[in-house]
């Protein structure tokens, strides 16, 4: 049901952004709603465009990031969050999703590095503890991936976000085993 909710709202979006030809605000917004969707062809010619009138746009290389991040493009990807965070050092989530892209890469050292910027820029970061987390299991620290998931599960908690607690904790459980 969220799914067909989710789906209507990204294409009242995508109508809405159609006319504004020349606002990267615009393209970006559409572009999300076509990643929302899945449709990564049409979301990345956005984002494209976006950069092109707006090529200091951090958010737009982050979401371009993403996009190519779903699509298997681990490298075009990890290029696009690195420029999001030289043009915004203290991004925290394109130092996550980075982080994330090592990570996909087998590259934990380099994933725990990033997810450390993020939390020093946001030590209320939840997802970045939780990936931290994960990347310290990856490479048997026990002790690092417990502490960074139940400071995840805490701060999740906290928010009220019952869904990401319940991955937190399912985490921490599968780190038991």
């Amino acid at each position: 049901m969220i799914l067909v909710i989710k789906r209507e709202r990204s294409r009242i979006i995508i109508r809405h952004c159609v006319s504004i030809p020349k606002d990267a605000e615009a393209y970006n917004n559409r572009a999300n709603a076509f990643a929302s969707i899945g449709d990564y062809r049409r979301a990345l010619a956005d984002y494209n465009q976006a950069i092109s009138i707006a090529p200091k746009s951090a958010e737009v290389y982050n979401n371009r990031g993403n996009a190519r991040a779903n699509q298997g493009d681990k490298n075009g990807a990890l290029e696009d969050y690195t420029q999001a965070i030289r043009i915004d050092q203290e991004y925290a989530v394109a130092y996550n999703n980075r982080g994330n892209a090592y990570a996909a890469r087998g590259e934990q050292q380099k994933a725990i590095s990033d997810y450390n910027e993020a939390v020093r820029i946001n030590p209320n970061f939840g997802v970045a503890f939780n990936n931290r987390g994960n990347a310290y299991a990856a490479i048997g620290d026990k002790r690092g991936a417990l502490k960074d998931l139940q400071r995840a599960a805490a701060i999740f908690d906290k928010q009220g976000n019952k869904d990401l607690y319940q991955q937190a904790m399912k985490n921490i459980e599968e780190l038991g085993k």
